[in-house]
């Protein structure tokens, strides 16, 4: 019986590449393409306030009895829990509380602003009787 397949070439023609030319294109996703948004700002802002409370990231992620790569991770994502600012003690955690409030105090609207500065002051005004009260 005589075989109908034909033997397979030996090799295969090179193809130059002598024809290619390249072009720019825009560094730009395209339209099509959802951009993610970055870490919200108040991740930013409680990262800084946990800087300033403890000194470095790390130091407070000890504090807060958690890895600190885990928290740079969380506080990137936006999965951080504030839960865990309990962990901090009173000093530390009212130093994180007033960058927030400094920060997003912009925020609020004036007459807003202004009944909680009056709620504040009244509240320091009576805490420093009480120990004027106690001292004397």
């Amino acid at each position: 019986m005589a075989s109908t397949l034909k033997p397979a070439p030996l090799s295969t023609e090179a193809h130059s590449l002598d024809q290619v030319r390249t072009r720019m294109v825009k560094a730009s996703p395209a339209p099509s393409i959802a951009v993610q948004a970055g870490p919200s700002s108040w991740t930013e802002v409680l990262k800084d306030g946990l800087i300033e409370a403890c000194g470095k990231l790390h130091a407070a992620a000890v504090q807060m009895e958690m890895d600190p790569s885990q928290l740079s991770r969380d506080l990137q994502s936006g999965a951080f829990q504030l839960k865990r600012l309990d962990k901090l003690n009173q000093q530390e955690r009212a130093i994180v509380v007033r960058r927030m409030n400094q920060a997003f105090l912009d925020l609020m609207d004036p007459k807003e602003y202004a009944s909680r500065l009056i709620d504040r002051m009244q509240g320091e005004l009576n805490e420093l009787r009480q120990f004027i009260s106690e001292v004397a």
